[in-house]
């Protein structure tokens, strides 16, 4: 009997955008590990496997990918003209055999690559999948398997969507008939499109899993990590490379044609190919220096400093910053929570206007995008959003000052203004900063939105337009309190005859208690006095305290909303964060409650309740007078339950793996969340921190139990 043949596709298409300013002048495969390029450590792979029809799918700066590979035998170049995607571009590159073994130019690896393909031959599978442990799996696709099958694929998740820490290493074996169900000449990708086809479809796809060395070049600290573990932390210099005398390089990557000067140190840094370092430079750790770079002589680099390609700094030059292009972060979001961080520190000024550029070259570039800026009411604030709005004009979108307010009214300017982008921007008296993003539908932004502004920051936002934007100021259409506060008086028809309390602590306060007079409420602002309500800072949440002090937070208030609400509503589309209790009260009452991630379509918007702590306040207010209740009454006549959130710390390296040992002992693979006859307990990974926990019960104390569980389980 014949042996099937097996083929090797190696995908080196990409830009390498989060590599910048590297990948300006090499495409990312020929980015060099140790003594040999990336692309290099691959054809050896595949050939080591026993693969001699070898194609590289290329495409940016093809020519130079086309010279690397010309010493090899039986190893082509495929030029891309159209971007088909992964698994589009390997339909397109028609190998022969029975079998093709795909691999990521940018990929470096130890894996035994001919027991993956004698495992997948054996098995029968129509593809199989290699994948790796990883600390970092938001850099990647996450991959849930159980007993060696593929059950699914989350790409690049952020933090919160992360249940495991085994990730798509890029490399598949697949059989001739998964590349018949690659549509031609049109893009597809294999982990968003053709895995999940399959997977409907009823295959099995199958998950080899290897513990050995595996690392995707993805930005400038993942290369130097990889270079320096194949160089035993010794510095790679290319011997084309000139270092004078009495110069200092110490454990750094120097790539081709440099000519370092003498008495120059560089220390743990990237010198991209054709950079003229002059005499007694000091280049200290972390700094990426891009092709074509001129240092003068004398200059001095703080650490971690970026200089782009074609620089040139002048004799004796300090240099204190730069926009970064992809640290040690290697992420700019911090999932659904925003850009968190310390200002003048992680984020300052500089960040700020090329975060401006990158929203715009994200929403399409052009004179009709439209992006609002917000600030809190504090002077490094205004001046952080004053940063972001240069970098907004810079790049000729239309900037609309939105002034000063909080993070649920920026949203809603998002939706009401038609805005491509609303921000807000706020740095609080211990210098900590958040930065929010929402889109049209008042929803935080999400997924691919993420990754396109982060792509476009790392390599410094888009070009200065020829012209750039005057801002609209918004009292010239309607000033964004008039028109929100226009929207609250519109959930109720009157409220005479109710009496309460509201705190005026805040600003979202302030603007409650204005509703409510107007709708013909007798309101107080006096501490002493209950009924009482109160708005957090940032406009989202919401207390009330009833006639007889019972506290009712924000989702029992909700819980309530939605109950009343399905008397009227058959269909509620719920945020998937929204506890179970509220949920299963609604459906009590007759509700469908649908879950989503995130809402586009129109008619399926979220309830403005869902996003602000006011709106809520409003409606609840009118359904009560509606009924005649009294605030105690609303209490009594919905499930008792409580929430509680602490924060669990843990080791960043590990907290992916922590998350899978608690998905398979909770026996979920959407997320760690233990149930108990009396309530649940949910882990949630979160960016900055360890673990945020969520419990939900029936009582106060049982909640606390739960949290205190969850960090006892932390330690386990």
């Amino acid at each position: 009997m014949a042996t099937s043949k097996t083929s090797c596709v190696i995908l080196a298409g990409g830009k390498g955008e989060r590599l910048y300013p590297i990948t300006l002048t090499r495409p990312k495969p020929l980015c060099p590990v140790g003594n040999a390029t990336c692309l290099t450590r691959c054809i050896l792979a595949a050939k080591n496997a026993g693969v001699d029809d070898i194609t590289v799918a290329a495409c940016y700066l093809a020519d130079k990918i086309k010279k690397e590979v010309s010493s090899f035998e039986n190893v082509k170049v495929k030029r891309e003209t159209t971007m088909l995607g992964t698994a589009g571009c390997v339909r397109k590159c028609a190998v022969s055999g029975d079998d093709v073994l795909v691999l990521s130019g940018d990929g470096v690896n130890d894996f035994d690559l001919k027991s993956l393909i004698e495992y997948h031959k054996k098995a029968g599978f129509i593809c199989t999948v290699a994948i790796t442990r990883s600390p970092y799996p938001t850099e990647y696709g996450v991959v849930t398997a159980k007993e060696g099958i593929v059950r699914r694929f989350n790409e690049k998740p952020g933090w919160e969507k992360v249940t495991s820490d085994t990730v798509n290493t890029g490399i598949y074996v697949l059989s001739r008939q998964a590349l018949s169900f690659i549509p031609r000449n049109r893009f597809f990708d294999f982990s968003n499109d053709l895995f999940p086809l399959l997977m409907k479809k009823g295959y099995d796809i199958a998950a080899w899993e290897s513990a050995g060395f595996w690392c995707d070049i993805g930005n400038p600290k993942a290369l130097y990590d990889c270079s320096m573990r194949y160089t035993g932390d010794r510095s790679a210099i290319s011997p084309s490379a000139v270092v004078k005398e009495d110069a200092s390089v110490n454990a750094s990557i120097v790539m081709e044609n440099v000519v370092i000067g003498k008495r120059a140190v560089i220390d743990s840094s990237i010198i991209c190919e054709n950079v003229k370092i002059g005499d007694n430079v000091l280049i200290p750790k972390g700094c990426v220096i891009g092709g074509n770079a001129q240092i003068g002589e004398g200059a001095v680099l703080s650490e971690g400093i970026t200089v782009t390609s074609g620089a040139v700094i002048g004799k004796g030059g300090r240099i204190l910053k730069d926009v970064r292009f992809g640290g040690v972060k290697g992420r700019l979001f911090d999932g659904d929570e925003g850009i968190n961080g310390i200002y003048g520190e992680t984020f300052d000024l500089s960040d700020g206007v090329a975060f401006g550029k990158a929203l715009c070259e994200a929403a399409g570039n052009g004179r009709d995008i439209k992006i609002g800026v917000m600030y809190a009411p504090t002077a490094h604030s205004r001046l952080l959003g004053e940063s972001i709005s240069g970098g907004i004009r810079y790049a000729g979108a239309v900037f609309c000052d939105l002034g000063e307010g909080f993070s649920s009214l920026c949203g809603f300017c998002a939706k009401e203004y038609y805005l491509d982008f609303s921000v807000f921007a706020e740095v609080k008296n211990d210098l900590s900063l958040s930065v929010q993003v929402y889109d049209t539908s008042w929803s935080p932004i999400r997924g691919k939105t993420i990754k396109s502004i982060e792509s476009s920051f790392y390599r410094g936002g888009s070009k200065a337009a020829p012209f750039p934007s005057p801002p609209i100021v918004p009292e010239k259409f309607e000033a964004p309190l008039y028109l929100y506060s226009g929207a609250l008086l519109s959930r109720g028809k009157g409220l005479a005859g109710m009496s309460f309390a509201v705190d005026l602590a805040n600003l979202p306060g302030k603007v409650l208690l204005s509703t409510a007079e107007k709708l013909g409420a007798a309101v107080s602002n006096d501490a002493s006095v209950l009924p009482r309500i109160s708005v957090t800072d940032d406009g989202r949440g919401l207390d009330i305290i009833t006639e007889s002090g019972k506290t009712m937070d924000f989702w029992q208030i909700l819980c309530f909303y939605l109950g009343v609400e399905a008397e009227y509503k058959k269909i509620i589309y719920i945020p998937e964060d929204t506890p179970a209790a509220a949920t299963e009260y609604a459906v009590l009452k007759g509700s469908d409650c649908r879950r989503c991630t995130e809402s586009r379509d129109p008619g399926k918007d979220f309830d403005p309740c869902f996003r602000d702590g006011c709106f809520l306040g409003i409606s609840v207010l009118e359904m009560l007078s509606n009924k005649g209740m009294s605030f105690d009454e609303m209490a009594a006549s919905i499930p008792e339950f409580y929430i509680r959130t602490v924060t669990g710390e843990y080791d960043e390296a590990y907290k992916a793996s922590k998350i899978r040992k608690l998905c398979d002992e909770c026996g979920r693979e959407d997320g760690a969340r233990f149930v108990f006859d009396k309530g649940s307990v949910r882990f949630i990974p979160s960016s900055h921190k360890g673990f945020r926990i969520i419990s939900e019960a029936a009582s106060s104390e049982y909640a606390q139990e739960l949290c205190d569980f969850a960090l006892e389980k932390l330690k386990d």
